[in-house]
């Protein structure tokens, strides 16, 4: 594709084109361990998640306190945000906490960033 030179005005954008964008090379750093999931619940929109989203996470991260995580609880993947407190690992929704813990449960991933489609 070629730019071509137009008579008027410039275009604010113009300065910010850019000629390619891969979304995977600006959202996944660690292509082997990252996986999408598309975001059914509605429980995380204080958060900024909301129904529908696209959520890319990423296995080889470490979650730190306030991470937004996906925690395998039985057959389960749940998204939720962690709160650590000492050994004690808690999950939050908007309104709800939950402490994980059990033979069933673990942190699968964390999230890294978050797709809307308008």
């Amino acid at each position: 594709m070629t730019q071509q030179k137009i008579k008027g005005f410039p275009s604010p954008a113009q300065d910010s084109w850019e000629p390619s964008l891969s979304f995977d090379a600006l959202l996944v750093k660690h292509a082997a361990n990252t996986f999408r999931f598309r975001y059914k619940g509605d429980s995380l929109k204080q958060k900024g998640i909301c129904k529908e989203d696209i959520l890319v996470v990423d296995r080889s991260i470490k979650p730190k306190n306030g991470d937004i995580v996906v925690a395998r609880c039985g057959a389960l993947l749940l998204v939720r945000y962690l709160e650590i407190r000492g050994t004690v690992l808690l999950l939050h929704t908007d309104d709800q906490q939950f402490v994980l813990k059990g033979e069933d449960t673990s942190l699968f991933g964390t999230v890294t960033a978050v797709v809307r489609l308008l």
